[in-house]
């Protein structure tokens, strides 16, 4: 079986980050003999080593010192060199130009890059690195056509490049927590409606707004809101639920680790994202029957019809989110029907696995004709 390396910056949580395991995880299984790549090293537990399921030597660290370390390439090229790798798949900005350059130096048959999210920042340097290399590699793997429609106008690839891949998750809950225990555990009633987001705490994730939503909605005393995850603004979210007087009303949780386990407690997925690809996060919250209340930006519209299986939202409507939100507080049954919808979108939107495989199988084919 053809050798695979799966490529990112680092094991670091993340979204992009653990689709990269999940993909080495499915080709392992699969039978692809795979090895699992990082430019640097991750430590403390901020990390997703444990879900990887590869042999030990299978998991490979560069070690750069950032993307000018021309020695830090030397190794990534040995490294393709030396496991004979046929297949290179590599997520995020850095992996993506780093290992395709090695991997198109050394001779690797199939290099495919990830794009991850609608990202309008990139500065023009890196989109004119990024149609470079565009041009030597097979494929460009998207999780939304949202996605391939602006990174092709923004970097200005033929279309023909890309490929829509659902995103790779397992939705389902290692059952760490039990649902009464936790919300117990956190100060929350039994009998409240917790409207959770979850998600790095930096400021893209606009999880501020969680808290003027709680602002808003005082009177609801039987709503609570989670926000769960890491990250720079941590302190920052802490401070304004304080400041405001929203403790009873606000649960600010750092759980890197096991931050989806905790969709157990809840019963309404809240994202105030400023961009997004297709949010794992939701989905997950979505497969375990959460009624999502999104921003409609990146790829959320490619998961939630409006009034069917969610409600969108245009971005930064804080009023009509508002009013969304009240209103699932007080309808009973509008949002167990919208759940249940939300629940079998979930499910059936997770077809990344044998599409993934299917791709890697056509691509490597090609390229051997």
């Amino acid at each position: 079986m053809k050798t695979v390396l799966v490529a990112t910056n680092r094991l670091s949580i993340g979204g992009a980050e653990q689709i990269a395991v999940s993909q080495a995880n499915v080709l392992h299984e699969a039978g692809y003999n795979v090895y699992l790549g990082m430019l640097y090293r991750v430590k403390g537990q901020d990390q997703l080593y444990d879900g990887v399921r590869l042999p030990s030597d299978h998991i490979l660290h560069f070690d750069m010192k950032g993307m000018k370390d021309i020695s830090g390439l030397g190794r990534v090229y040995a490294s393709l060199k030396k496991y004979k790798v046929e297949i290179a798949v590599c997520h995020l900005f850095e992996a993506n130009t780093i290992v395709r350059l090695a991997a198109w130096t050394a001779g690797v048959k199939t290099i495919i890059a990830c794009e991850h999210s609608v990202y309008g920042g990139k500065h023009w340097w890196q989109r004119t690195v990024d149609r470079a290399l565009a041009s030597r590699s097979h494929a460009i793997m998207a999780a939304s056509k949202s996605v391939v429609d602006f990174t092709a106008m923004q970097e200005n690839i033929p279309l023909e490049k890309f490929y829509v891949v659902p995103q790779i998750s397992e939705f389902s809950l290692t059952g760490r927590f039990q649902r009464n225990e936790l919300r117990t555990k956190l100060g929350i009633q039994q009998d409240a409606i917790v409207a959770i987001t979850i998600g790095r705490m930096v400021a893209e994730k606009a999880q501020d707004q969680i808290i003027d939503l709680a602002d808003r909605l005082r009177a609801e005393t039987k709503l609570v809101f989670m926000i769960v995850g890491y990250g720079r603004e941590e302190q920052n979210l802490k401070e304004k639920v304080w400041r405001l007087g929203l403790s009873n009303q606000v649960k600010v949780v750092v759980d890197a680790r096991y931050a989806k386990e905790y969709l157990i407690a809840a019963d309404i997925f809240v994202m105030t994202s400023e961009r997004e690809s297709v949010p794992i996060a939701m989905l997950e919250g979505m497969y375990q029957g959460l009624t999502p209340v999104a921003y409609a930006v990146g790829g959320i519209p490619d998961v939630i019809a409006d009034g069917e299986n969610g409600y969108l939202i245009e971005r930064n409507d804080i009023e009509a989110m508002t009013r969304r939100i009240s209103s699932l507080v007080h309808d009973d049954d509008t949002r167990q029907k919208l759940a249940v919808a939300a629940r079998k979108s979930a499910a059936a939107y997770d077809t990344g696995k044998a599409t993934f495989l299917d791709l890697i199988k056509k691509l490597s084919v090609s390229q051997e004709a």
